[in-house]
């Protein structure tokens, strides 16, 4: 039942995405009386789209349909360099970040050097994982 989708932009492929499909409405007793599995992972790519700002602080609705595992968000100078995500300076493009879900606070406020320095070491991107 493992299926590779091919995810293209701009022409090349970019990336591969593996998922298995679980029908719906059968939980997962009846699920593995009929398949034999035990355990599955539903995994899926959701992607809001791409938001230009010209103002420091910036304010983005997500609209995500189902539940998510990983946030990763991404921002880059508008100079046309696809591979540069630095503000040129020795410092970061995103000074802090609070992530809110339904108007309450994921997490606290936390500098750059937060989603840097020690989610780097699990993520190696910046990012809040759950």
């Amino acid at each position: 039942m493992e299926k590779v989708q091919r995810l293209n932009g701009s022409g090349r492929e970019f990336s591969r995405l593996r998922y298995s499909l679980v029908p719906l409405g059968i939980g997962p007793n009846k699920y593995t009386e009929r398949w034999g599995i035990s355990e599955y992972l539903i995994e899926q790519l959701q992607f809001t789209g791409a938001e230009s700002f010209s103002n420091s602080a910036v304010k983005s609705k997500l609209s995500l349909n189902h539940p998510c595992k990983e946030i990763v968000w991404t921002v880059q100078p508008d100079s046309n360099d696809v591979t540069n995500f630095t503000d040129g300076s020795d410092g970061h493009t995103i000074e802090d970040a609070k992530l809110q879900l339904n108007g309450h606070d994921r997490f606290s406020t936390r500098a750059a050097d937060y989603f840097n320095l020690v989610n780097f070491a699990r993520k190696s991107i910046e990012l809040m994982a759950f």
